[in-house]
């Protein structure tokens, strides 16, 4: 009697576990169709907790089904929701294709910690964040990913000493400690007045990725493009002097005189890339007052700083200055341009610069 009772158990166990599988009708066996599904799973949110114990938003949780991001305060109760476009929860959903490079740097770095408003698909544009440390310190980290062209006559061994140059330049000219003498940061030509109880201090770092291109055609929709033009593409706004470099400010195209190119390489000239992507982070030069375009004054006060204008010098010898100084408040000014959109403008032509 009692094995009869035990396989009896045992088989209405069986059943009902089979029963269970979710999806599954539990009939089925019997030949019977029903038309209602049995599902047990519940539906999983991607939530991101917010560790800033201050703020009301406590979380942030994806809906890929509704395409909507969900704000949510104590008790997971929902504060905001914002509508996503396709292509928005799919950037959502992707991890940056440079980010591997940086295995022990959180995805957020890619987009300034901010990822609804500055999400950056490829890595590739300007990117300008700063935070403040205990000892109010400014700490600014600034990421460039470029190309470099060569359209002029410069040979194939000489762009690659120019890359390994200019990348060594801008990691100089970008990576340092400021410790400003002065309480007010600022030189004409920054429009950021700003004026500080203590001389103003900052720790700068840049994370650079150059590499070299044969056409423009292998630029990324992001690129920002360094070209090595012929000295025909950049005639000087004087009847004297040479024009070394040109960018437009917050553009994505740099020009740089293929004259240049033999002085950047032995390290005579070592101001000229880093300045002119200066002007792609949106800084003007010191001298530059509200006057029309070729009229500017030709003022030398400044000309320690790395902004400082080199394309009035009449005297070969002298068409850079050595100073690559950099003050506070123009680090400040470019992450109000990048925040506000006015970096990273495509200027790029798409017909190559013709060789003369």
């Amino acid at each position: 009697m009692k094995k009869h009772i035990l396989l009896y158990g045992l088989l209405i166990f069986s059943v009902s576990t089979y029963c269970q599988d979710t999806g599954k009708d539990p009939y089925a066996v019997f030949g019977h169709q029903s038309d209602t599904r049995y599902e047990t799973g519940i539906k999983e949110l991607l939530y991101v907790s917010n560790w800033d114990t201050t703020s009301p938003v406590k979380a942030m949780a994806f809906d890929a089904e509704k395409n909507i991001v969900l704000m949510l305060g104590a008790h997971d109760s929902i504060l905001a929701t914002k509508d996503l476009k396709p292509e928005q929860l799919l950037k959502f959903m992707s991890s940056d294709p440079l980010s591997g490079k940086h295995p022990g740097s959180s995805p957020y770095n890619f987009t300034d910690n901010n990822p609804i408003s500055r999400v950056d698909p490829d890595g590739r544009d300007w990117v300008v964040s700063s935070f403040t440390d205990h000892d109010n310190i400014q700490h600014f980290e600034l990421k460039f990913k470029g190309a470099i062209l060569s359209s002029g006559k410069t040979k194939a061994e000489d762009v690659e000493k120019f890359k390994k140059a200019a990348i060594a330049q801008i990691q100089t000219a970008y990576s340092r400690h400021i410790k400003e003498t002065e309480n007010i940061s600022k030189i004409p030509g920054v429009p950021l007045n700003v004026t500080y109880a203590d001389a103003p201090e900052a720790y700068v770092t840049i994370d650079i990725d150059i590499r070299v291109i044969n056409s423009k055609k292998e630029l990324a929709k992001d690129d920002h493009l360094i070209e090595i033009v012929p000295a025909s593409a950049l005639p000087s706004d004087e009847d004297k002097g040479i024009t070394l470099g040109r960018a437009p400010i917050g553009g994505k195209h740099v020009m740089i005189n293929e004259l240049a190119v033999k002085n950047i390489i032995n390290g005579k000239n070592q101001k000229t890339v880093p300045h002119e992507l200066g002007h792609t982070l949106g800084l003007r030069h010191p001298n530059e007052k509200s006057a029309p375009s070729g009229l500017q004054l030709k003022d030398d006060t400044h000309n320690d700083n790395l902004m400082y204008q080199t394309g009035y010098q009449f005297s070969t010898l002298k068409y850079f200055s050595p100073g690559n100084n950099l003050l506070v408040n123009q680090l400040k000014f470019a992450e109000n341009q990048y925040k506000g959109g006015s970096l990273n403008r495509n200027n790029i032509p798409t017909a190559n610069t013709p060789k003369k």
